[in-house]
């Protein structure tokens, strides 16, 4: 309960002291709270996790060590979830003969059904018009 306590007089204080430098520093202020917010969450996950005494020198040393390595790993992971992503061949700007001619291909074909619906509509809406005006005469 202590806990919440000190976090909301926290924020409070940090609300406060940017709130005197006004707008312009609304974001500086979104940043530095969410940046306590995944701090204060992180440590929290971390404290529940591994069930830590943290009324106990060692057990406050302990929860740093255990929050830091997590802090570490959460960056190690990202790096390599990032290069993973950056190292996979999206075929962007690949150019082949084989990949040409199937485009091509696909494109002919394309437009061939394009060409087709738009005479089928053009002549469907000719022949509505047509029996419009012998059914009305």
């Amino acid at each position: 309960m202590i806990n919440w306590i000190l976090i909301a007089i926290l924020v409070v204080v940090i609300f406060l002291l940017l709130k005197f430098k006004e707008i312009r520093h609304k974001l500086g202020f979104i940043v530095i709270l969410f940046f306590l917010l995944f701090l204060g969450l992180s440590f929290w996950n971390v404290y529940k996790a591994n069930d830590l005494d943290l009324n106990t020198f060692d057990g406050v040393m302990t929860a740093g060590k255990l929050y830091f390595s997590w802090l570490g790993n959460l960056f190690i992971n990202a790096k390599q979830v990032t290069g993973y992503i950056v190292d996979q061949d999206w075929g962007i700007g690949k150019t082949n003969a084989s990949d040409e001619s199937a485009n091509k291909s696909i494109e002919d074909d394309v437009l061939a059904a394009v060409r087709n619906s738009m005479n089928n509509s053009n002549s469907s809406a000719l022949n509505n018009s047509i029996s419009n005006d012998t059914n009305s005469s």
